[in-house]
């Protein structure tokens, strides 16, 4: 309370000077916020060298007393939004010292690109106006005040971690003093001075409140078809009426602006959420709604914000803040008292309910370009969002037209599902069997003691290395096929995954998984604690049966019975046994037995009559077989680049993971497909004729 009372007062004595008819004095002031802002750039680096740099509370006083500064305009519906000129940062002539110049900015921005300036006295800093320099001084100082001591947060938590892993017995209640204790008194200290400073009650409702103005101001620029800044923008207009994706080509402010401010936004959010919800719940509720809204916006608009980190950061944001803790599986979150309030924000939006879901839908297929460990985690955080907000009636009729309209987002969307669910499941059973072996073999005394050290050493390396994949792997599984089962029970998303470029690959991935654990190597899954591992082969095993037995009485066109008896995974008995064990066990509903037991029998005659149909086809002309999978066409099509001829299926298979002809290289979209229809002519000419 002390360090507030002493930022208030600051606060009061800068705003003063600011008051003052004399122009002097404001400048003088401002400069020196300016200057200070420069020579502490290299705070925003995660290992500075603190002899150049301010120390952290001066880095966070600064950002309390420029708060303080903008506390006129904090409201996310004041007029005073309209006073911000984005030439600030945006225009070549003039760049703020505040202001490196090599910030990584939203848009893609051609060199020749400059914002038009209105007014020729806007050549320094004190040609900006007072609102406009206290608005972006004070996104600054967040990002080198606040929101650095945030970004270390997760470094002391981690260092704590890992000494309470190694040292255990150091840090019980009565142990004697020891390096490990020390060492994690002095890391403990240093976690809690940070969130003492970065979340001070005062400065996170300022500033969650400049953060909501920001976005607010930014996405109004970014819904405006404007090239420059001469043209009125309505900041009075309601955001529900805004329209998605954001009209591209934008304001050229929007393009300048720079990410990390968009990124502190959502970094800032995130910690707190986590760290200090009882504080968060203090915030004002009109700006937590603004900031949502804005997250949707810019989520569900990758035409503008390119990078998928940062559209994954506004659904990490979201899942941090908004969606309940009950809802967040074996995350371990604190309760707050008001957390309530913020989930119904999530449903109580026509804005919200048309376009979360879609984006929330298409970046779970984006996300592949973070990284593998980034993606699981981004994807089961979205898969618990999308489980939520699929329990809200209102958001609904958005997840159908998604399925349903967006024909190629929602194809990319399955493909993430499919991908992810095919390594993460086909890999950890693997990894299980290693860790099986692992168990069996420690056990083995005479075994293990006839290693050497260097053996041993090796394979607890790779134990802990195939622990700590699967536990994350099959606890994303897990979540996808919760996510897979609501699903198979809606017509509609049936009917979007039963496409020719999805069926076979899910009919793939869910025998897979169901032979692996029925079949006859479903013995060497059985370890020591699987629950350790997150591995519950049970309840793995009856949500794959479930899936496969809504996904084939779902739909009408035998085409998912026939991608099953069609894959190579298929194996009759396996199915029988599943049926069997899910029946003992009682692990599904009754009635979904017999459906399962149905689709095995006509999956069973369907594949005998395959295999007879292949061994026909055996001597199928060249000209009528994909050159990549050497099988027999059925929709031919050109790639205008290399002039290959290939299947559709196998050729928009390649492009969800690779938008390149996979024979030149060169960029390639499904819309340059070529049809060759009489080339498929001929090929049902010759189908029917072995018949």
């Amino acid at each position: 309370m002390e360090a507030e009372a002493c930022q208030a007062d600051l606060g009061r004595c800068f705003l003063g000077i600011c008051k003052v008819k004399d122009p002097m004095p404001r400048n003088a002031i401002l400069h020196y916020v300016a200057r200070s802002l420069e020579l502490n750039a290299a705070r925003a680096q995660m290992q500075p060298n603190k002899a150049e740099i301010s120390n952290d509370g001066f880095a966070v006083n600064m950002a309390a007393v420029m708060l303080i500064l903008c506390k006129p305009f904090l409201d996310p519906n004041s007029d005073k939004i309209e006073r911000i000129w984005p030439d600030f940062i945006c225009h070549r002539e003039y760049i703020s010292i505040a202001y490196p110049n090599d910030l990584t900015r939203l848009g893609i921005v051609p060199d020749d690109t400059s914002m038009a300036i209105v007014d020729n006295s806007r050549q320094t800093e004190e040609g900006f106006n007072f609102v406009s320099r206290c608005f972006f001084y004070a996104l600054r100082s967040l990002h080198l005040g606040p929101v650095s001591v945030v970004r270390r947060l997760k470094y002391y938590q981690n260092n704590l971690r890992h000494i309470q892993s190694q040292a255990p017995d150091a840090l019980t209640p009565h142990a004697p003093p020891s390096a490990a204790r020390t060492q994690f008194s002095i890391m403990l200290g240093k976690l809690q001075a940070a969130q003492c400073q970065a979340f001070q009650p005062s400065l996170v409702s300022n500033s969650i409140c400049l953060y909501a103005v920001y976005l607010k101001w930014l996405v109004y620029l970014g819904s405006t078809p404007s090239q420059d800044n001469t043209v009125k923008i309505d900041f009075n207009r309601k955001m529900d009426n805004m329209e998605l994706p954001l009209s591209s080509p934008g304001n050229v402010g929007f393009e300048f602006t720079p990410e990390y401010i968009i990124d502190d936004a959502t970094t800032y959010l995130e910690a707190l959420a986590q760290h200090d919800p009882d504080t968060l719940d203090t915030v004002n509720p009109e700006s937590l709604e603004t900031i949502l809204v804005s997250f949707v916006a810019l989520m569900a608009s990758p035409g503008r914000v390119n990078s998928p980190h940062l559209r994954a950061s506004f659904a990490e944001s979201i899942f941090a803040a908004f969606l309940p803790s009950s809802e967040k599986g074996h995350d371990n979150h604190h309760f707050s008292s008001f957390e309530g309030i913020r989930a119904n924000m999530l449903g109580n939006s026509n804005f919200i309910c048309k376009y979360l879901a879609p984006g929330l839908l298409e970046l779970y297929g984006d996300v592949e370009a973070t990284g593998h460990w980034n993606a699981i985690s981004h994807r089961q955080h979205i898969a618990l969002l999308l489980r939520y907000i699929w329990n809200i009636e209102s958001h609904r009729s958005a997840f159908h037209d998604f399925a349903s309209s967006r024909t190629e987002r929602f194809v990319k969307f399955a493909n993430g599902i499919i991908n992810q669910t095919n390594d993460g499941v086909a890999d950890s059973l693997q990894r299980l069997r290693e860790i099986r072996q692992t168990q069996l073999d420690r056990k083995n005394f005479s075994f293990w003691n006839s290693l050497s050290e260097e053996d041993k050493r090796q394979r607890v390396q790779a134990l802990e290395e195939n622990e700590r994949f699967v536990s994350s792997a099959l606890l994303l599984a897990a979540e996808v096929l919760n996510m897979l089962g609501y699903l198979s029970l809606d017509l509609v998303f049936v009917k979007a995954f039963i496409v020719p470029a999805l069926v076979h690959r899910l009919a793939g991935m869910l025998s897979s998984i169901l032979v692996s654990l029925s079949g006859p190597r479903g013995i060497e899954l059985k370890i020591d604690q699987p629950e350790q591992y997150n591995f519950k082969p049970k309840e793995l095993l009856a949500k794959v049966f479930q899936t496969i037995s809504r996904f084939s009485s779902n739909e009408n066109s035998g085409s998912f019975v026939d991608a099953i008896a069609s894959c190579a995974y298929y194996d009759y008995d396996a199915f029988k046994k599943a049926s069997s064990t899910v029946k003992r066990f009682d692990l599904v509903s009754h009635d979904e037995i017999p459906k399962f037991n149905s689709m095995n029998e006509k999956a069973a005659v369907r594949s005998k009559e395959l295999a007879e149909e292949d061994a026909n086809m055996e001597d199928a002309p060249d000209e009528f077989l994909d050159p990549l999978m050497m099988t027999l066409m059925d929709d031919p099509v050109r790639l205008p680049n290399s002039n290959n001829i290939l299947d559709r299926s196998v050729i928009e298979q390649h492009l969800l993971n690779y938008k390149t002809d996979p024979f030149s290289g060169l960029p390639l979209s499904l819309e340059q497909l070529i049809p060759e229809p009489e080339l498929k002519a001929k090929i049902d000419a010759w189908k029917a004729s072995k018949k």
